[in-house]
């Protein structure tokens, strides 16, 4: 992924501070199963290899290599070096600091059994995914699995200002495009499906998270911008009596395979 390593230095000591990221917080463990279920049936846990494109810290992939009792460590790719630094610690992953397009050129044949990119791919120059899933479908096993997690193209479900809704549209392409791009490199079995989660969180923790740029899309906007942004949300999305906000999360799961 060539999203901007600056951003992810930036944050990297406060990613998991949020409701989002949260260690052993509803929304990991939501996520974590997502995974695990579409992972867990298609895999030997003695001989399977997966990595993760855009791990970040690692710690969602220390969980998987736990639960599933793999035997090989998971390769963790991100091209934030704060980023892997925890990963680098877990002796069950493989940190790799690359971004997605050079980790690509450096796939062998037929030397993965699955590939997670997860809230990542909006990140990748458009032009070069073509190039990128042929690679990762030319390095993965017969029977393997390729698994892609993204948002929906529209920012509407989330309590944003609206600038801010605009920019989350023009970086986060419609998921029907990733499923084409798949099926034009090979892939069969393209299965895209929807899930969604109610957040409910208080307000003040949801506008503290975009003060702190929680997801790169805010990372557009200087401070000034921000604060403009974030009194508008004051005022167009009230709290419940307890001070509480609720959206409902949505995240696209888009599975393919190799036969």
């Amino acid at each position: 992924m060539l999203g901007s390593p600056q951003h992810y230095h930036d944050i990297a000591d406060k990613y998991h501070d949020n409701f989002f990221y949260e260690h052993g917080g509803e929304m990991e463990n939501w996520k974590f199963r997502l995974v695990l279920d579409r992972f867990q049936p298609k895999l030997d846990p003695k001989s399977c290899k997966i990595a993760d494109i855009g791990a970040g810290t690692g710690r969602f992939m220390g969980l998987l290599h736990e639960a599933l009792e793999l035997k090989n460590p998971v390769v963790c790719v991100d091209n934030s070096a704060e980023m892997l630094v925890e990963a680098e610690k877990n002796p069950n992953l493989e940190a790799t600091c690359l971004d997605g397009v050079q980790f690509g050129h450096t796939l062998q044949t037929l030397s993965f059994d699955c590939f997670l990119l997860m809230e990542v791919t909006h990140h990748f120059p458009p032009e070069c995914l073509p190039t990128f899933y042929a690679q990762l479908h030319a390095a993965l096993k017969p029977g393997g699995t390729f698994l892609t997690i993204t948002h929906p193209h529209s920012g509407d479900r989330y309590p944003f200002f609206a600038d801010a809704k605009r920019v989350w549209a023009e970086n986060q392409p419609e998921w029907t495009d990733y499923g084409d791009l798949m099926k034009a490199a090979g892939f069969e079995d393209v299965q895209m499906e929807l899930e969604e989660f109610t957040v409910t969180l208080p307000k003040a923790a949801w506008l503290r998270m975009i003060k702190n740029r929680f997801w790169s899309t805010f990372s557009h906007f200087n401070d000034e911008q921000l604060a403009a942004g974030i009194e508008e949300i004051r005022r167009d999305y009230p709290a419940d009596e307890n001070g509480f906000i609720s959206f409902r999360e949505g995240l696209v799961l888009i599975t393919a395979r190799k036969s």
